[in-house]
């Protein structure tokens, strides 16, 4: 048992090595373009929810309901129009790719409406 634990440790720790070795500038595999397309994804997504909070933090209680219910709302179209763009290639290799390039390009645009919004009111 031992000995089936070790070599198993070491493929995930060679698997988790070779994820962050990618060079996201020359990705030739869709495993590439899909790690590449999520970290992608997961800095604009730290960025959107720090000027939210931001934004919170300066509104009133009436303001921060309101922008909950439209930040949900957002939430919820960007989403869905993130799957009708996967959608183009249906059960194909691609649609992660576009799925989360929609979700990105999505949310830096929403990053910067917050941001003016945000400039506004100070």
């Amino acid at each position: 048992m031992k000995n089936i634990k070790k070599p198993l440790f070491a493929f995930l720790l060679l698997s988790s090595s070779y994820l962050f070795a990618i060079d996201c500038n020359n990705t030739y595999s869709t495993v590439e373009m899909n790690e590449c397309s999520s970290q992608d994804y997961e800095y604009v997504d730290k960025q959107l929810n720090l000027v939210y909070k931001r934004l919170m933090s300066k509104l009133d209680s009436v303001g921060k309901e309101k922008l909950k219910t439209a930040q949900l709302a957002w939430l919820k179209f960007r989403d869905t129009q993130a799957e009708l763009d996967a959608d183009l290639f249906r059960d194909g290799t691609g649609s992660t790719i576009l799925f989360l390039s929609s979700k990105t390009s999505s949310t830096q645009k929403r990053v910067e409406e917050l941001q003016a919004y945000l400039k506004s009111i100070n």
